[in-house]
């Protein structure tokens, strides 16, 4: 066993300094604290060089784990369900290790499968308790990334839509052959496809996602009232907007949490209930998306009814999304900046670090040469085998609902 005293350490104020020299830019609710906490396993307020090295091996970028949870769902025919059937196996535990097989099988290569996985596991730390089981639980995790997907897959059929007409609403009529002002999914789906030669209308899901956010009363019919809002839809802004309403309703009343989303475990929110509740967020961000149509993004279910299962997408599933793909672009940045996270650690270490910071001063040679000029290290009274950071934590055990008596 190593005592962590033995262990040079750096604390929040260097790696925040670190941070910022190398171009992080806070996400929404995401910043380098918010990182920091996540790497301090042992919660002693500094991060060793193990650490720190969890940045390495832990979640990846957004980019390549949307990548990668798309191939997964396709594999599926877009059955979020069966695809996290195919990640629990036989397992009683979400397994990190489980999760990566399924991806490399998948065909993604394995060392970014790893990290992926680990952004899946990180995702279902907050499952709702009532899940109770492993499949719940990964439905969970990727329920998150099925709701940004929808917002992207509404913001590409919008894109599609103005390189061909000069407004979103004179796509109506062209959807809408009939002329009768009534267009249901049949035809939707048929012109989508066949007339707009949308480009994803051919993947699993994309154009029923679309359908039903664009479905602002739930009635199975889309009007041109749906076109006009979509020509004012931003798929970032939409997304900004689900993390803020959730950071919201997970700090309760004292954060301003409109009251129908306060004791939220029992409710259920038809469309309409849910748009009178968005409008009492008091948040610019979530006030720029209409409600609407947030629910049929939320909606992964396809019930026209969000239940606490999916509002537990808003306040942890996407929020930990986003944690998981902070960090994966953070490491990006840090290892170009310094070179490796090692070298990095090394100079934090310095009395001088924060004349180090400075773009012209870096190289691999400065940090070599300035080794022997460690600041002293805060006395640790603790302990204990140190683990590695989040990226390293192999299984979440599953705890069963409790069996009414």
């Amino acid at each position: 066993m190593t005592s962590s005293t033995t262990l040079p350490r750096i604390g929040p104020t260097e790696f925040a300094m670190a941070v910022r020299a190398a171009g992080f830019e806070a996400q929404v609710n995401v910043d380098s604290c918010d990182i920091f906490s996540l790497l301090d396993v042992d919660k002693d307020g500094c991060l060793t060089l193990e650490e720190l090295s969890g940045l390495a091996t832990g979640p990846t970028t957004e980019a390549q784990a949307d990548a990668a949870v798309e191939v997964l769902l396709r594999r599926r025919g877009g059955n979020m369900e069966a695809a996290a059937t195919d990640l629990a196996g036989d397992r009683s535990y979400v397994d990190r290790h489980r999760i990566r097989e399924c991806l490399i099988v998948a065909g993604i290569d394995e060392v970014p499968a790893s990290r992926i996985a680990s952004t899946i596991v990180h995702c279902c730390r907050g499952a709702p308790q009532g899940a109770g089981s492993v499949e719940a639980t990964l439905t969970h995790a990727l329920g998150g990334f099925v709701v940004a997907r929808s917002a992207k897959l509404l913001m590409d059929f919008k894109t599609h839509l103005r390189d061909r007409f000069s407004r979103c609403e004179d796509v109506y009529w062209v959807l809408n052959e009939s002329r009768t002002g009534v267009l249901e999914w049949e035809e939707f789906n048929a012109r989508v496809k066949n007339s707009l030669k949308w480009s994803y209308a051919s993947v699993p899901g994309a154009s029923e996602f679309v359908f039903r956010a664009l479905d602002l009363d739930s009635s199975g019919i889309l009007d041109t009232q749906a076109f006009a809002l979509l020509e004012d839809f931003d798929g970032h802004a939409a997304e900004k907007a689900m993390l803020h309403a959730g950071h919201i309703i997970h700090r309760g009343s004292a954060a301003g949490c409109p009251s129908a989303f306060c004791g939220r475990n029992s409710k259920v929110f038809t469309r309409s209930d849910f748009a009178d509740a968005w409008k009492q967020f008091k948040s610019e961000s979530c006030r720029a998306v209409d409600g609407r149509i947030i629910f049929g993004l939320m909606d992964i279910h396809g019930n026209d009814v969000i239940e606490s299962e999916e509002l537990a997408l808003l306040t942890d599933a996407l929020p930990r999304r986003a944690e998981a793909a902070a960090a994966g672009e953070l490491e990006l940045l840090l290892t170009k900046r310094f070179g490796s996270l090692a070298a990095m650690h090394e100079l934090l270490l310095r009395e001088d670090y924060h004349l180090q910071l400075n773009p012209r001063t870096i190289t691999s040679e400065s940090i070599g040469s300035h080794a022997s000029t460690r600041k002293p290290q805060p006395s640790n009274p603790r302990s204990l085998q140190l683990s590695a950071g989040f990226g390293e934590i192999s299984k979440i055990e599953v705890t069963p609902p409790p069996v009414p008596t």
